[in-house]
């Protein structure tokens, strides 16, 4: 471009032509110029397909006020790796297709490693509706119902199951928003699902294959008492008194050496206890909060909302005998998603078998980019 411009000033350097009609040439081809360069930028920054990636390291944007909406749906990596595994990649692009959200996928880590995941390269250059985020976790606890937590956490064997525990409690509580574990597989639009924990039975028998009595009842009975509600998959907004009081009370009663992953869903059963004077362990609905003058709401929904098969029972979405389709279907008829319980499911092989394993039944149709790269689930 910069030798044609160089040659169409030379030929008419020596032709009486008006002034402004050299302006008016100088500009539209300076806009010619920088309109094919940014065209030329673009493409290198969206590449059309997985060949044209260049899957390298990127440092990651703190997240801040200004990045948050009330489109939101926050996922943490609070490990510290620098990448994302197959299924994990598969559950934000069903997020980003399904949900009607915005994933924010917010990382312990400053940077990503994309070379580590051809699904993480793929969902960083074209997968819309995603965000990749850093999160200074000393510094946003302070000022928070949970001050002085971090050091507690930073001791424990365990930390990133703490931090992940804590921070989707106090990201909605600042900022308001859906929050979901990284091993949850969104079916459907949630965007209608607002202030929802879902209830939790400490155990229940396997239904696999057999139809549901009704979306609208619990999938079992809560043992001695123990109520639970489960935040894994949970929406708060900004400031409720729920998601405060829950702080306050992991913030007083934190015990690294007692706290295992099964105390987090007792907790918010405590919470949901003190705060809803009428709420027992099966009750679902819509409950009202008065706390100083202010009203709170907050939905309890089914299990199988999220969790179609208990997480005690996970295992069967990689099922010893053939399901067709239909069984599927009536399977995830109630559900908005798919909780594969990672600490259950994490170590099955995953063949691309629908008949026998959900997640290749699920995913050609709600994560079928992350699908191609079957060999890094």
């Amino acid at each position: 471009m910069t030798m044609i411009i160089l040659k169409f000033y030379y030929f008419i350097s020596n032709r009486k032509i008006p002034i402004f009609v050299l302006l008016f040439l100088l500009v539209l081809s300076t806009k010619i110029y920088l309109t094919e360069k940014d065209a030329r930028n673009d493409q290198r920054e969206k590449p059309k397909n997985n060949e044209d990636l260049v899957c390298s390291k990127v440092t990651l944007p703190a997240f801040e006020a200004k990045h948050a909406d009330d489109n939101q749906v926050f996922l943490l990596e609070t490990t510290g790796n620098k990448f994302l595994r197959g299924r994990q990649c598969c559950s934000i692009e069903s997020i980003a297709r399904n949900s009607g959200l915005v994933a924010k996928v917010i990382f312990k880590s400053t940077e990503l490693d994309l070379s580590e995941s051809q699904g993480l390269c793929d969902l960083y250059f074209n997968q819309n509706n995603v965000q990749f985020y850093t999160l200074n976790f000393a510094e946003f606890f302070r000022n928070s119902p949970v001050e002085g937590l971090h050091e507690k956490i930073e001791k424990a064997k365990v930390s990133h199951t703490h931090y992940s525990n804590v921070l989707r409690s106090l990201l909605q509580y600042r900022f308001g928003g859906f929050y979901l574990d990284l091993d949850v597989m969104i079916l459907k639009d949630i965007t209608n699902l607002r202030n929802v924990m879902s209830f939790e039975t400490a155990s229940h028998p396997s239904y696999v294959g057999k139809p549901h009595v009704s979306c609208n009842q619990p999938n079992g009975v809560s043992i001695k008492g123990q109520s639970r509600l489960e935040n894994a998959m949970s929406h708060g907004e900004k400031g409720h008194i729920f998601q405060y009081t829950w702080l306050s009370l992991a913030n007083e009663e934190f015990d690294p050496s007692t706290w295992a992953w099964g105390r987090q869903p007792l907790l918010t059963g405590r919470v949901a206890k003190q705060l809803l004077k009428s709420w027992d362990s099966l009750s679902l609905g819509n409950f009202t909060i008065y706390n100083t003058g202010q009203q709170y709401h907050i939905t309890i929904i089914p299990e199988k909302s999220f969790s179609p098969v208990h997480h005690s029972r996970s295992k069967y979405l990689f099922t010893a005998r053939d399901m067709a389709p239909s069984d599927w279907d009536e399977l995830f008829k109630c559900s908005y998603g798919v909780h594969f319980c990672s600490h259950n499911t994490g170590k099955h092989p995953l063949k691309g078998n629908p008949t026998r394993e959900a997640y290749s039944y699920l995913g050609p149709m709600h994560c079928p980019r992350s699908m191609k790269n079957l060999k890094q689930f």
